[in-house]
């Protein structure tokens, strides 16, 4: 069941069988309950916290902190209809996020309003600039 707002069981999915692991090795190595985990995987149950996750993370081999690690977290906010924490902590994206969700959504924006976007962007994108 992957939909707008289901990617993060899917990922979690792909992650474990990436690694070979049936459902109830990996719940077994988590410590998790396989019927409620694989009601995650399967996008029945909302996704979990940062602290569960983390949980999951050991099993797979992921790091705190790695690009992986990152993409759980995001789609799981993005599943549970919340903009990822790390956004929201920085004042500079969210000052833009409105000029964002307009030019996603297709309303007309000024051109400096997009500048400053997309120089925020660039930015991001290469700290050392």
């Amino acid at each position: 069941m992957t939909t707008a707002r289901g990617k993060f069981g899917p990922k979690l999915r792909e992650l474990r069988v990436s690694r070979n692991l049936t459902l109830r090795e990996f719940c077994d190595r988590a410590k998790v309950d396989a019927g409620n985990y694989s009601k995650i995987e399967r996008g029945l149950f909302a996704p979990p916290g940062a602290d569960k996750i983390e949980q999951y993370l050991k099993p797979l081999g992921i790091e705190v902190g790695s690009d992986e690690y990152v993409e759980l977290i995001d789609l799981a906010a993005i599943d549970r209809g919340e903009l990822p924490r790390r956004l929201l902590s920085d004042e500079q994206v969210l000052a833009e996020l409105p000029v964002l969700f307009s030019v996603l959504g297709g309303e007309a924006v000024s051109e400096d309003r997009l500048d400053k976007l997309i120089e925020l962007i660039r930015h991001r994108g290469n700290p050392s600039e």
